[in-house]
């Protein structure tokens, strides 16, 4: 227990320097290639033990954050997320049980996998009960950061459905009026289709 106390302080801090990181100076950027930078993230997430396809959907999902500027979300959160696999923070090999179910909704236990892992099983259960029952809700609870919300939206898209995606995040502000932080600043994203034009993607 002390052990994992110390690995979330570490892991805290390391966090706060990311969040405190700013820009690099444009002499200082190297630019690589999305595919190039894909493989190098993957084979650093199955180096620290993430099996191939998780390791390769993650780095997929922090690479289209950064194509799609949110570089807050791409892929300088890598080091945290290799940090957090070797101190044993997060379930590499998942099974996802269900916590309850209706024709149309699905609650599933993430069992502190990596977000993007769960989220995107999360995702492809709702279009598959979506499929069905014309709507589907499905929560995933014990989990990890997951990274761009959008990722997991345009999956919903590419099935020709609307997809919408939220979650919680870490105290970060206060409310109005107040001077103690006790709210997040809780995402969500709607990928809507649009013919044959590009989707319509609000993820803030």
């Amino acid at each position: 227990m002390l052990a994992h106390r110390r690995a979330q302080t570490q892991l805290r801090k390391s966090h706060r320097q990311v969040a405190a990181r700013s820009d690099p100076p444009m002499e200082d950027t190297v630019l690589i290639r999305a595919p190039a930078l894909k493989v190098v993230g993957s084979r650093l997430l199955r180096a620290a033990g993430v099996p191939d396809s998780d390791a390769e959907l993650v780095a997929d999902s922090l690479v289209e954050a950064n194509l799609r500027g949110v570089d807050s979300h791409g892929i300088l959160r890598l080091p945290l997320y290799v940090e957090r696999v070797l101190l044993g923070l997060a379930q590499l090999h998942p099974t996802f049980p269900v916590l309850k179910e209706t024709s149309s909704t699905i609650l599933i236990d993430g069992q502190n996998s990596l977000g993007q892992v769960a989220a995107v099983h999360a995702m492809d259960r709702a279009i598959a009960l979506a499929s069905h029952s014309g709507l589907s809700m499905v929560g995933v609870r014990n989990t990890n950061h997951c990274g761009m919300l959008a990722y997991f939206a345009l999956r919903a898209v590419a099935q020709g459905l609307i997809g919408f995606v939220s979650c919680n995040a870490s105290v970060s502000m206060a409310p109005w009026a107040s001077k103690d932080i006790v709210l997040g600043n809780n995402p969500i994203c709607f990928g809507i289709p649009a013919g044959q034009h590009q989707p319509v993607v609000l993820d803030m």
